[in-house]
């Protein structure tokens, strides 16, 4: 049985409850977190589910509970599979982990979203953000998901063109594909709008360093750090140096790669300076 609302015999007449909660979900104003758990487990309750996970996704009130408003949202889905809302407050949960290497919950996220396409096929949101969420970490998505995503990106950017999100993810996935030349034009169009997004900038640097198209690389790279000349990020002198490597652009090079090696640790600086002394140094006299 899928309940859409309590009737008027149910009794929730806690005073301080209903003052916690009313802000949150009607349902909650009246009855709370517990009795909506007691009866979404006895009941088979769509919206206690779904109230309960709207409840612990809420950030401005306590308490703020990610996995509960996970699962709850997993509960409101196996009761009502049709209904989008329980998707898409999962999947804008799951997203956040992402960040954190929690992978098999951006995977799911991504499910979520395209789930949210075929029961909301004229939603151009869903596809936009369905769009952007795959964009966040494309090479992790089967070749499978990353052509339907990459289709749900080419609708939103047909609608909209001046839609810089939904560009920029569109050449994310293009990027991971291996597509860098299609990737650079999504990358064109933004910067047409935006003409100093340093964001930008680095990344068409990284997809002329994909292409080996090493001039061009260092030509973005320099550009992407006009912004700040005086505190330029340790990782852009360093990519900026093993292009000018390959540029036999040895003293350049060297600068560049010492100067990242200042604040960077770790093997890869090394790697890159035993790389500049082969390229520049190997034929200078003992």
């Amino acid at each position: 049985v899928v309940m859409d609302s309590f009737s008027d015999t149910h009794s929730c007449d806690d005073e301080t409850k209903k003052e916690i909660y009313k802000d949150y979900h009607p349902l909650l104003g009246a009855c709370g977190t517990d009795l909506l758990e007691e009866k979404g487990l006895k009941e088979n309750c769509f919206i206690c589910y779904l109230a309960l996970a709207e409840y612990y996704a809420r950030k401005d009130g306590q308490p703020f509970d990610d996995d509960k408003s996970i699962r709850n949202a997993g509960k409101a889905v196996l009761i009502n599979p049709s209904d989008p809302r329980p998707y898409k407050l999962r999947a804008a949960m799951l997203l956040k982990y992402e960040d954190e290497g929690y992978f098999e919950d951006f995977k799911q996220a991504i499910n979520d979203y395209l789930k949210l396409v075929e029961l909301e096929p004229n939603n151009i949101s869903n596809k936009s953000n369905a769009c952007i969420a795959g964009a966040k970490s494309p090479r992790l998505l089967s070749q499978e998901t990353a052509a339907a995503i990459r289709k749900l990106c080419d609708e939103t950017v047909k609608a909209n063109p001046q839609n810089t999100p939904d560009l920029i993810a569109r050449a994310a996935i293009l990027s991971a594909a291996g597509d860098n030349a299609a990737a650079i034009s999504d990358l064109d169009a933004v910067l047409k709008i935006d003409k100093n997004n340093t964001r930008i900038l680095l990344a068409k640097a990284r997809e002329y360093e994909a292409l080996k198209d090493w001039r061009r690389a260092v030509f973005y790279y320099t550009k992407a750090t006009v912004s700040s000349p005086d505190n330029i990020d340790p990782e852009i002198l360093e990519s900026r140096g093993r292009c000018l490597l390959h540029l036999a652009s040895c003293e350049k090079a060297k600068s560049d790669i010492e100067a990242a090696g200042k604040k960077l640790s770790g093997v890869g600086n090394l790697h890159y300076m035993a790389s500049y002394y082969w390229t520049c140094e190997k034929n200078l006299s003992k």
